[in-house]
């Protein structure tokens, strides 16, 4: 299900990827970008044809790039189209309020696109702080390995402070899982630079 809610709320990879309805950022950004082509059309009837086309192109990107992100390949690549979407989001406020300080925009125009593409940025802040924080909590690599004297496995973590903790535990056969001895965890751990012993 969609957000009804532009703050506060979770907004996450499944929720722009489904195909029938499209996420109220998606939508938002869409319609900032019909603004922003409306406005651009205003500007080359007055003779600006420079900066219109800055105008143009940030102010059209974040609906592209979140378009994009219906088919990110993986959450990291998510991610970054939505990092992208939000440099894109901010330049435009640059632009806008150049075009405006410099008599270029009628200040209803101004106001009006000025908030739309506030609005989006703040959604996109939300969407990159709660993706962020679904990758850094995320099971990132479980190994399981047997050989003829025991049974191991080590699950890595990736925490906020980039150090990862490792769960080792180890048991012969069927019977129960033991813990490692400190001395049996580093030999088989020697390849990683920091090791947290939990």
């Amino acid at each position: 299900m969609f957000l009804d809610s532009c703050f506060g709320e979770n907004l996450e990879m499944n929720q722009i990827r489904t195909n029938n309805t499209q996420s109220p950022l998606a939508t938002k950004s869409f319609l900032l970008a019909i603004e922003i082509v409306k406005i651009s059309k205003k500007l080359l009837s007055s003779h600006e044809f420079v900066l219109s086309k800055q105008l143009l192109r940030s102010g059209t990107a974040p609906g592209a790039l979140l378009r994009e992100a219906k088919n990110a390949e993986s959450l990291k690549d998510f991610i970054h189209k939505l990092s992208i979407a939000q440099k894109e989001a901010d330049e435009t406020l640059f632009w806008l309020d150049l075009l405006f300080e410099t008599d270029y925009l009628e200040e209803n125009d101004y106001k009006r696109v000025f908030f739309k593409t506030t609005e989006i940025m703040k959604m996109l802040t939300s969407a990159l702080v709660n993706s962020k924080k679904k990758l850094k909590t995320k099971k990132i690599k479980s190994l399981k390995t047997q050989n003829s004297f025991c049974q191991y496995k080590v699950s890595y973590y990736l925490c906020p402070s980039s150090i990862i903790i490792l769960l080792i535990k180890k048991g012969g056969g069927t019977g129960p899982m033991k813990p490692w001895q400190p001395a049996e965890i580093l030999e088989r751990c020697q390849f990683l630079s920091h090791v947290v012993i939990i």
